[in-house]
């Protein structure tokens, strides 16, 4: 409960973090006694109150374990390297990820990936969110308004685009994007809505638009 309350995920059996890793295997063992009906009704509604992410993941089937190894190939090099992987590397390990991060766009503009699935790709970085938003769907949407939450809660702060933190710019880059919609009249009033709820910063923000038409992004 502890872990996904303080980064917003599952944790993964793929992850460099011991702990992490542990956990992931922990859960990963609960689902398969629960599968073969080993779990009594308490226990399930005790890891269900956990999370919608943990009621979700009981709830959908077995996962490909070569997209999962994939994923957290991905997250790992991204972690390191602070970028996505190039085509034009000379490591054919990072250009067979550079490949498996198109086919995963590629798909997802045929509406093939479930929704899960877009919501991890999107949750390892704001850099594979700014890369799948191409196409745009709900579940980077929420990613998107989930990461604006945390940042304002936690820094009590408007993201800037020039600050040195890449997924701060990322994260303000996305804002200056929604702000364009706005103005345009193409921003949905749910997704107004959703905006607002966020917080008496957000909220301010949009009002401020309304007011003299210049939402203001740092």
């Amino acid at each position: 409960s502890s872990f996904i309350e303080s980064n917003d995920c599952l944790p993964s059996r793929t992850s460099p973090n011991k702990l992490d890793r542990s956990l992931a295997t922990w859960l990963y063992r609960q689902k398969q006694r629960l599968s073969q009906s080993r779990h009594a009704d308490m226990r399930l509604r005790q890891l269900r109150v956990i999370s919608p992410l943990v009621a979700r993941w009981i709830d959908q089937p077995n996962r490909n374990h070569a997209w999962e190894v994939r994923r957290g190939q991905l997250s790992t090099f991204i972690e390191i390297s602070n970028r996505l992987p190039s085509l034009g590397s000379p490591s054919a390990f990072e250009r067979s990820l550079a490949w498996w991060l198109i086919d995963q766009k590629r798909m997802m503009s045929q509406r093939h990936p479930t929704p899960l699935r877009l919501q991890e790709l999107c949750r390892i970085s704001p850099l594979v969110a700014s890369r799948v938003e191409t196409h745009p769907t709900n579940a980077a949407w929420e990613v998107r308004c989930g990461q604006l939450s945390s940042f304002v809660q936690s820094r009590g702060s408007w993201p800037n685009l020039y600050s040195t933190n890449v997924r701060e710019r990322s994260l303000a880059k996305w804002l200056s994007n929604t702000k364009h919609q706005l103005s345009q009249g193409r921003l949905s009033s749910m997704r107004l809505q959703q905006l607002r709820n966020i917080g008496p910063l957000v909220a301010n923000r949009i009002q401020m638009h309304y007011a003299d038409s210049a939402w203001q992004i740092k």
